[in-house]
């Protein structure tokens, strides 16, 4: 066990005690909150009297390696992200509201429906050209984890940005992979002679970044503007490039901007995915209800015969929906942070201005009164638990699942993978629905069968995954063991 794990073994344990722990975290006290009510008024007062930019500072300055100019730029705006200024940030002009202007681009041109659909066609898109290399009928080994890694982390990053950052470098996923893997590490700020390989992957990969961004520049300096998404691969691409150009942001910070983007799309996805899939291939009854279900949304085009997934209708069945939201509530170790912009009360207890209020995921998530069942403990992976039967008949030509829906209704507090309030993760419908497209894909493209189990260095394994312990507290905890299949491509 590690002594990250041990942490939060002993914070779950007092918060079984009192909804409210204080703790001593170096020179800032922590309150870890826990429990449906006080974890629903955090989330409902972010962005209000809790907030999280002084933390995001942090993360932009270790982990995305902004420079200090453009850090100050930042920490000068403390209006906020709302369209009303905070309190003492009312005198800042619209225009030099530089988080709220940040968080406009992610809502418009991420979270908006429109630009949503259009990111995930391309995903689906960039990822059937890869799936359509395998020769049908003949069979291949793959590693599921490394598979998904691999090719999910492509499409995502091909499908904002184009293709050109991967033929300039093939070395991009892997240097992506490895800046993920210090991600944690770079967040605490530890001195470079001390975290010397996770400075290393972060400057190599902004580098690639860098490159392809300098590239885009030039090649949008010689077409009319209105022309240049195709340039920058998608309108988030582009707006995020003149949100931070107006600022005055170096190239340096730029490629951070995109180095970051693309580590947030891909850390929590891939392994979401990852243990979803794998749940679907581990149960045979549970592989063809999946592929049967997921049929429903494949459509063929009326004049060139091709065929894609209805993102819509897909994103509405009930059974892959329920695998992915219990998987999502498994394998989420996230601390929800926020800082207390005046005193709060909350659970009986008044918690000073200024300080930090965590609400862990990992508490939450697997709270037996909430998710446990007198069948299934909240601690084990039941496919059913988020599907409800609607209250109606069947109606004629109805395939079963028209009768079932997918629900975590009235369980705000309990189950909070995307944060909440003003706060709320903007890629959320774009990560969900890359996730359900990659197994949509996969089942209905390919036969699998199970190999077996390995330890993540190639060797036997005699037991199935597990979380990985050193991923607790830092997002999406990818499994401890990579399961080996062979799939043969259908026609």
């Amino acid at each position: 066990m590690t002594k990250k794990e041990l942490f939060f073994k002993r914070v779950t344990k007092a918060l079984l005690e009192s909804p409210v722990v204080e703790c001593q975290l170096g020179p800032e006290k922590v309150y870890f909150v826990t429990g449906q009510v006080i974890v629903s008024t955090v989330l409902q007062c972010s962005s209000i009297n809790l907030i999280s930019e002084p933390w995001m500072l942090l993360i932009l300055k270790n982990v995305a390696g902004y420079t200090d100019a453009d850090l100050a730029k930042l920490a000068g705006d403390n209006s906020g992200i709302g369209k009303v200024p905070l309190p003492g940030g009312e005198s800042i002009l619209p225009a030099n509201r530089i988080w709220y202007l940040k968080h406009k681009v992610h809502n418009d041109y991420l979270a908006a429906p429109r630009h949503t659909e259009a990111l995930a066609a391309s995903f689906q898109n960039f990822l059937a050209k890869k799936l359509s290399t395998f020769p049908i009928g003949e069979w291949a080994q793959v590693s599921v984890m490394n598979f998904i890694r691999r090719e999910m982390a492509a499409a995502s990053i091909c499908s904002v940005v184009g293709r050109d950052i991967l033929d300039k470098h093939p070395a991009f996923i892997d240097a992506l992979g490895k800046y993920d893997s210090y991600a944690e590490s770079l967040a605490f700020g530890l001195p470079s002679w001390l975290n010397k390989r996770g400075i290393k992957a972060r400057e190599d990969l902004r580098t690639m970044c860098l490159e392809w961004y300098e590239e885009a520049e030039q090649g949008a300096s010689m077409m009319p503007s209105q022309e240049s998404d195709s340039v920058f691969g998608s309108r988030l691409s582009k707006e995020l490039r003149d949100w931070a150009k107006s600022f005055g942001f170096s190239n340096e910070s730029i490629a951070s901007v995109y180095m970051f983007l693309f580590l947030g799309m891909n850390t929590n996805t891939i392994p979401i995915c990852t243990w979803a899939l794998m749940e679907i291939i581990a149960d045979a009854d549970l592989f063809q209800a999946t592929r049967v279900e997921v049929l429903q949304a494949l459509v063929t085009h009326p004049v060139s015969g091709d065929r894609t997934f209805d993102i819509q209708k897909l994103a509405s069945l009930p059974l892959i929906q329920s695998i992915y939201t219990e998987s999502l509530r498994l394998h989420l170790s996230l601390n929800l942070t926020r800082t207390a912009t005046e005193d709060f009360t909350i659970g009986g207890f008044t918690l000073p201005k200024g300080c930090t209020i965590q609400a862990p995921t990992q508490v939450s998530h697997y709270e037996e009164a909430v998710w446990g069942t007198p069948t299934h403990r909240a601690s084990e992976f039941w496919t059913y638990r988020h599907i409800k039967v609607r209250d109606k008949r069947p109606q004629p030509g109805d395939t079963g699942s028209g009768t079932l829906a997918s629900s975590t209704t009235g369980r705000t507090g309990s189950f909070f993978p995307y944060g909440g309030g003003g706060y709320m993760c903007p890629g959320r419908n774009l990560a969900k629905q890359e996730v359900l497209l990659m197994i949509a894909m996969i089942v209905t493209k390919f036969d699998i069968d199970f190999i077996g189990w390995t330890k993540l260095d190639g060797s036997p394994s005699q037991r199935s995954a597990q979380n990985d312990s050193r991923y607790a507290g830092a997002g999406s905890v990818p499994p401890d063991r990579e399961m080996r299949v062979r799939w043969k491509r259908l026609q």
